[in-house]
């Protein structure tokens, strides 16, 4: 806790407050948060009261190491203090606080203090909504555009900070409609884009499924003076991609490729790979994969999942695999779902069990890996091994793992095919599963993949009193 006893002032005092000043705000620059108040403890260890401006100079530094806790803690005794010994916050110390608290990732207190700042009759400024907003951009979207509307109120101009942060507010919150409507209103400000703006704002209409918007917004600032980096290229090809655009992705490349000072990454590798998968462009994502390597880019795990997801055949997954282990790179849950799904075409019940089971030994999220069960059980469907895929069932319970429509009509369609589907009936009245997430039709449709006709499944269903 920071104390509240008050020292003798005079000339040296001044001097040595200064000197902190100057010292704080130095190792708050660099993030030193800790020298910071360390410097701050050592003049009042030299029975110098630090006045405003010195304990300004620490919330700055407290805001930059992200340490909202203290920074609160320091406002809080400012305000007890404050009335005596000249003390009291001002907008300055809000700001920095409300900061810290945004780096930390707290978006409530930032709203209880600009609260506070008008009872104590505080004018906030546009650095306070600006910390505010930014504050809210994570989760927040609504409040974030409450709190733009309401500097417009107060006859407050926001910065481009607080433009960017309601844009990346808006895309966060998939409102990308909302996301160029404040973009719209920098310019209309006489604020200039800043490569965030463009980033967010592409980034939101790749959210909303709105590839050619991301182009339009691309093709503007190739034309402006910003200077774009290999993020807001990346995030342009990752729109192309949502929108299965994978030869309008390659241009963006091109672009980039054009640039002395722009270096394409694993990030940007990876969108274009995938971009390729949902067009099942096998050829070319597998030629990416040897530029990276030819251009000295690492591909990760994400890399190698992307590619495994559109293997012409088991064998080129099992290659890629073990191509990534070459490299040291650990598989997750959609890698192994990756190398399933492509066992299960090639009618490998038994070895897509035991990558099952390696994804589980592996540590490699078994929790959350209901795309790899359900291509397990696929798997064991198409061969009608039935009682595996029971098996299977009894396991996904075991782990808390949800039944979908997917995996309840493969249940559903291995047991007709060993003429079993009243067991199947029976399992999935005991995962609650027919009650809570399949329909009749779902029923229906695993029993006619399995050559029973519709008339013969409704006799069954009756029977079971489904």
């Amino acid at each position: 806790s920071f104390g509240q006893k008050s020292w003798p002032h005079g000339p040296d005092a001044r001097a040595a407050s200064k000197h902190a000043t100057t010292l704080i705000k130095s190792f708050g620059q660099k993030s030193w948060w800790r020298r910071s108040l360390l410097e701050f403890e050592a003049l009042r260890a030299h029975l110098v009261s630090p006045d405003v401006v010195v304990h300004n100079a620490l919330l700055g530094a407290l805001a930059r190491g992200s340490r909202w806790p203290l920074a609160v803690g320091l406002l809080r005794t400012m305000g007890v203090s404050g009335p005596r010994h000249g003390l009291s916050p001002n907008v300055v110390s809000y700001n920095s606080t409300i900061s810290a608290c945004a780096r930390g990732s707290n978006w409530r207190l930032p709203l209880l203090l600009l609260d506070e700042m008008r009872a104590n009759q505080v004018l906030p400024n546009v650095i306070t909504y600006s910390s505010a907003i930014t504050a809210c951009e994570t989760r927040h979207w609504a409040q974030a555009l409450a709190l733009m509307h309401e500097m417009r109120r107060l006859q407050l101009r926001p910065d481009t900070i607080a433009y960017n942060a309601v844009i990346s507010a808006c895309a966060k919150g998939q409102l990308w409609a909302a996301a160029l409507e404040v973009f719209c209103r920098i310019q209309a400000d006489a604020l200039s884009p800043t490569e965030i703006s463009y980033t967010s704002c592409i980034s939101a209409c790749e959210k909303g499924q709105r590839w050619e918007k991301a182009v339009d917004l691309f093709a503007t600032l190739l034309e402006s003076a910003v200077q774009p980096s290999i993020i807001v290229f990346n995030a342009t090809i990752s729109a192309c991609e949502k929108g299965h655009r994978w030869r309008a992705a390659f241009l963006v490349l091109a672009d980039a490729r054009a640039r002395a000072d722009v270096r394409p990454d694993a990030t940007t590798f990876n969108a274009l790979i995938s971009a390729c998968a949902a067009e099942e462009q096998w050829p070319r994502a597998l030629g990416l994969l040897a530029e990276m390597c030819a251009e000295e880019v690492k591909p990760d795990i994400i890399t190698y999942s992307a590619l495994m997801s559109i293997c012409s055949g088991w064998e080129e997954v099992v290659r890629l695999l073990a191509d990534s282990r070459l490299r040291s790179l650990r598989p997750t849950a959609l890698t192994y779902s990756s190398l399933i799904g492509c066992l299960s075409k090639a009618w490998l019940w038994a070895q897509a069990l035991d990558a099952l089971r390696e994804l589980g030994d592996s540590g490699g999220g078994l929790k959350s890996g209901v795309v790899a069960y359900g291509a397990a059980l696929c798997a064991c469907e198409r061969s009608g091994q039935w009682a595996q895929v029971l098996a299977l069932l009894g396991e996904m319970r075991e782990l808390a793992i949800a039944n979908n429509s997917i995996t309840c009509t493969s249940v559903v369609s291995a047991c007709s095919r060993g003429h079993e589907l009243r067991r199947a009936g029976a399992a999935l009245r005991a995962e609650g599963a027919l009650a809570a997430e399949v329909e009749r039709s779902t029923y229906a449709a695993g029993a006619a993949s399995a050559g029973i006709s519709p008339l013969e499944a409704l006799a069954l269903e009756s029977q079971e009193g489904y």
